[in-house]
């Protein structure tokens, strides 16, 4: 028990470490967080709504909703894979659980995530949606599926890019390619009916649909809620297991 609240303690320090470093010497600090999914759906919103056209109902809130959950993944992604590098010092003089690196990046973006809801909540308002019971389920749902897979996969791209360090420059180009594979600024009933399948094999997609049955369109996904927290559930337990694998000579690897 003692130990455990010792982990506990440095989870913390790590997550306010994370939190403060990440807007150090910014102006506008955690407003940032909100501010550039606005300002991304804004440039997607001249380019798709106005100029090609795209034929989706306030699409200004469809695409500000899944930029807020790509905003929390890619982040997730991009800093974990560099976490156990910055903090190389550390891990090789102390004992230090090296999960908490990992666990303290993706739990600071989950603040960023639960300081934008309110602000998808007053967008959603003002365009008319108001969101059904579903919220109730979708909400914790998408929650919980986006945060277990972005953990899972945070740890095994931090445990990768202490190897191999080519690894934070190609994570660059999937996450480009996954951005337009995962259905962010356009519907998934675009896509031909032959290929929609292949967005149950994106962990992504759920949470993304989730999040918009919340605050844009509200409907009956109690078996995307399930699929999403299982597929998640699954995606961290690997991760868990490839990362305790492989830290063993993390120490001596930094």
């Amino acid at each position: 028990m003692k130990n455990w609240f010792k982990t506990q303690a440095l989870y913390r320090s790590l997550l306010g470490k994370e939190l403060k470093a990440k807007y150090k010497n910014t102006f506008l600090g955690y407003g940032w967080s909100l501010l550039m999914p606005l300002l991304q759906s804004a440039v997607f919103f001249v380019v798709f709504s106005l100029f090609l056209r795209f034929p989706i109902e306030n699409y200004f809130l469809f695409l500000t909703i899944g930029l807020v959950v790509w905003q929390f993944f890619s982040n997730s992604l991009t800093q974990g894979a560099n976490v156990l590098v910055a903090n190389a010092n550390l891990i090789r003089k102390t004992p230090v659980p090296r999960e908490l690196f990992v666990s303290a990046t993706v739990g600071a973006e989950l603040v960023h995530l639960l300081v934008t809801l309110p602000v998808l909540l007053v967008l959603s308002l003002l365009c008319d949606r108001h969101p059904g019971w579903e919220t109730f389920y979708a909400l914790p749902a998408g929650i919980l599926s986006l945060v277990l897979f972005s953990r899972g996969l945070a740890g095994m791209v931090s445990i990768l890019n202490a190897y191999f360090r080519d690894l934070e420059r190609i994570l660059q180009i999937l996450l480009q390619i996954w951005f337009y594979v995962t259905p962010i600024f356009y519907r998934a009933d675009q896509i031909p009916e032959r290929f929609r399948f292949l967005f149950l094999f994106n962990p992504l997609y759920y949470p993304v649909e989730l999040f918009r049955c919340c605050f844009y369109e509200s409907g009956p996904e109690w078996k995307k809620a399930i699929a999403g927290v299982l597929c998640g559930l699954i995606v961290y337990l690997l991760g868990r297991c490839f990362f305790r694998r492989f830290e063993r000579d993390l120490a001596e690897v930094l």
